[in-house]
């Protein structure tokens, strides 16, 4: 378990797919990406954690990626995380809302990235790295009611 960022660790990067099923050793990610996720981390004050790195084809496969995800590897690097809080109790609505603005922010550092607004997690990509433009979107977020 070696570090690769201030906060995140080689292990939590890499592509999780247990061993009887996977032999693979992606565990390689884009430098911009952990500078953004240090960023968020230090930012916030709290522990994030990826729930996806960089992944082989397989496990993308078998999480429903698309076969032109940005978790998989060119050039042997990974150009996306998904990050989330570490604490589900901090997982809500305006937490999510919070970390989507802050890796927006950070992210102009970088030219700009791909950032999705998911539930309990949020996607950044340096897609720019690859030649793509910044994308924003927001898929099953459940926005909060304003009172």
């Amino acid at each position: 378990m070696t570090w690769v960022s201030k906060w995140f660790k080689a292990s939590e990067v890499a592509c999780d797919r247990p061993a009887s099923q996977c032999d693979c050793s992606e565990e390689t990610v884009h430098p911009a990406l952990l500078d953004l996720a240090d960023g968020a981390r230090t930012e916030l004050g709290v522990p994030l954690v990826v729930f996806s790195g960089v992944r082989c084809s397989e496990k993308n496969k078998a999480v429903g990626g698309r076969p032109s995800s940005l978790h998989l590897p060119r050039d042997g690097v990974g150009h996306a995380l998904d990050l989330s809080y570490a604490r589900r109790s901090l997982r809500t609505p305006v937490n999510m809302l919070r970390l989507y603005t802050l890796l927006e922010s950070l992210s102009r550092q970088h030219g700009g990235c791909g950032i999705g607004l998911y539930g309990t997690f949020v996607h950044i990509d340096v897609r720019p790295k690859v030649g793509m433009k910044p994308a924003r979107w927001q898929e099953r977020f459940p926005w909060p009611r304003l009172s």
